[in-house]
Order: C-alpha cells, then sequence, then structure tokens
C-alpha cells in the first residue's frame, strides 16, 4: 500500500505547486475569501488608464477616491496606482505591456475610483471598467483594446468617442450628447442606446457587431461596413448615409428615417 500513497502524494504535490503558480487560474469567489481594502491618497485626475485584468468601479463624485480591494495584502500591494499628467494608471507592478510577469497576477482585484470629472478612459487587457451611475461631462473618450468589457449606465455629454479594438464589449445604456463617433476593428461588440445626437458616426473593421439604438432627437447618422460584421440600427433619425463592402450587414430594418 506505501507503494501506491508516496507516488500519489508526488503527483498531488506537483498539481498543488502548478496552481499556485498560475495566477490567472487562481479562484477568489468562495464564500470564505475575506477581501481587504487599501486607501490610495491620490488625487488631481480626469482620465483612467487600466492595464491587464482588475476591476475598475468608477462613481462621479465631489471629491477624489481610490480604493483597492483584494484577497490580502499581497494582492493590493501588486496593483499600482499613479496619477500622470491627469490620468489615473491602474496596473499590475510586474506588467510589461500586456504580459503579466508575475505569478500572482491582478484577477480578483477591484479598484473603486471616484472623481470630480471624467473626460478619458482607456482598457487595455481583459480587465473591466463599470460605471453604474451617471456621469456628466463635457468629452468622453473611450477606448479598449483586448478582450475587456467597459461599461456606462447613463452618460451625458456634448461628444463621444468610443473606440474598441479586438474581442471586448463596450456598453452604453444612455448616452445623452450632441455628437458621438463609435469605431470597431476586430470581433467584438459594441453597443449604444442614445438621444440628441445631432450627428452619429460609426465605422466598423472585421467582423464584430455594433449596435445602435436610436431614441429620439437624432439627426444625421453616417455608417460605414468594412468586413463580415453586422450593424444594426433602431429607432429614429433624420438622415442616414450608409457603406458597405464586404460580407457584413447594415441592418436597418428598424430604423425610421427623415419622420
Amino acid at each position: 500500500m506505501n507503494k501506491f500513497f508516496l507516488p500519489l502524494c508526488a503527483v498531488v504535490a506537483m498539481a498543488l505547486c502548478s496552481c499556485s503558480t498560475s495566477g490567472l487560474k487562481v479562484n477568489f469567489t468562495s464564500d470564505n475569501s475575506t477581501l481587504e481594502t487599501q486607501t490610495r491618497n491620490i488625487s488631481g485626475f480626469e482620465r483612467v488608464d487600466v492595464i491587464g485584468s482588475p476591476t475598475v468601479y468608477y462613481l462621479q463624485s465631489d471629491s477624489f477616491s481610490v480604493r483597492v480591494k483584494g484577497p490580502n495584502a499581497e494582492y493590493i500591494n501588486n496593483i499600482l496606482t499613479e496619477v500622470d499628467n491627469g490620468t489615473l494608471r491602474i496596473r499590475n507592478k510586474n506588467k510589461i505591456g500586456f504580459v503579466n510577469i508575475s505569478s500572482r497576477g491582478d484577477k480578483g482585484v477591484a479598484v473603486y475610483v471616484s472623481s470630480p470629472d471624467l473626460i478619458g478612459v482607456t482598457l487595455n487587457g481583459s480587465g473591466d471598467f463599470i460605471s453604474e451611475r451617471r456621469v456628466d461631462t463635457d468629452v468622453l473618450n473611450i477606448s479598449l483594446k483586448g478582450s475587456g468589457d467597459v461599461r456606462f449606465t447613463d452618460v451625458v455629454c456634448d461628444r463621444c468617442d468610443a473606440e474598441l479594438v479586438g474581442s471586448g464589449d463596450l456598453d452604453i445604456e444612455h448616452l445623452d450628447t450632441r455628437e458621438t463617433s463609435a469605431t470597431l476593428i476586430g470581433s467584438g461588440d459594441l453597443d449604444i442606446r442614445q438621444i440628441n445626437s445631432a450627428r452619429t458616426q460609426l465605422q466598423l473593421r472585421g467582423s464584430g457587431d455594433i449596435d445602435i439604438e436610436f431614441i429620439s432627437g437624432c439627426g444625421a447618422v453616417d455608417a460605414e461596413l468594412l468586413g463580415s460584421g453586422d450593424i444594426t440600427l433602431k429607432g429614429q433619425v433624420r438622415s442616414l448615409d450608409m457603406r458597405k463592402r464586404g460580407s457584413g450587414d447594415i441592418n436597418s430594418n428598424d430604423l425610421k428615417v427623415g419622420q
């Protein structure tokens, strides 16, 4: 019996060692886990730049606030937050570009951010940027590169520029703006429900999907499709200009034009 027991222990030990060195496979959602919180003394930013896989929750507020939550201090301290020329940068200390050279990774870590104004969000990687309350600003630039998710519940601004490169998801549930520019390059999904936009420019290159719903008060729409993806337009607009090259479709069956 001992002859079989010892090799079995060796196999189990090897498996445990393998799991412990793969930060991306560690599961922090256990009911028994207790998250720790660390408050960072950071202010003076109006843009947020995220690299990697942490989840960032944003709330527009009268004051600045940055809090990092994670399973323990080691994971929390591995998340770097710094302000550079008005931009709050959030990343793993051991990242070079998109590559994580740390065995710890940054999955399971959440960063809670507040600021009086937000004019730009950049997410590079597989993380999440989530804004569940209204963001009221002049101009909002959103850039997602990778497989992550960016979600805004409610945005009010004069102009919104949204760019998605890769396989991620970019969603604005309610956008009140005067002008919108939305670009998708790749296989991701870009969804916007908007009102009062006098001009909307849409461009899709690749196999992804753009879905835009014009609720009310929307004017001219310019949609360009290059590739095998689909652009779906719903609601009501004053005018529509469409250009298409490739096997994809611009579906405007549920769009009323000039009424």
